[in-house]
C-alpha cells in the first residue's frame, strides 16, 4: 500500500475515507487510518465503511446488503465533502 500517496493527499485534503469489506474491528480500514494519522500534523476527517461487526449468515441474500457498495461509498463522500456530519462507519 502506498502510503507516501495516502499522506501527500491528506495534506491537500485533510480527508480520508476508507472502504473495505471486512468488519470495523480490527479492519485494514483501521490501520489505513491510524498511519495515516501518524504520518500528518494537519487536523483530519476520518471515516470508514465496512461491514458491520456481526456474524454473517451464510445467506448471500442476508450478507450481500451489509457490505459496502457503490451507494453507501458514494452517500459517504457527499456527506464527508459537503457537510460537517461524518460519514457512516459501517454500510449496514
Amino acid at each position: 500500500m502506498d502510503h507516501d500517496a495516502i499522506a501527500r493527499s491528506l495534506e491537500h485534503t485533510g480527508r480520508l475515507l476508507v472502504a473495505e469489506e471486512g468488519t470495523r474491528t480490527g479492519g485494514i480500514a483501521a490501520e489505513v487510518i491510524a498511519r495515516a494519522a501518524e504520518r500528518t500534523t494537519k487536523p483530519l476527517r476520518v471515516a470508514r465503511i465496512t461491514t458491520p461487526d456481526v456474524i454473517l449468515s451464510y445467506s448471500p441474500a442476508m450478507e450481500l446488503p451489509l457490505y459496502p457498495n457503490a451507494t453507501t461509498i458514494a452517500d459517504a463522500v457527499r456527506r464527508m465533502v459537503l457537510s460537517n456530519t461524518p460519514a457512516p462507519v459501517s454500510a449496514g
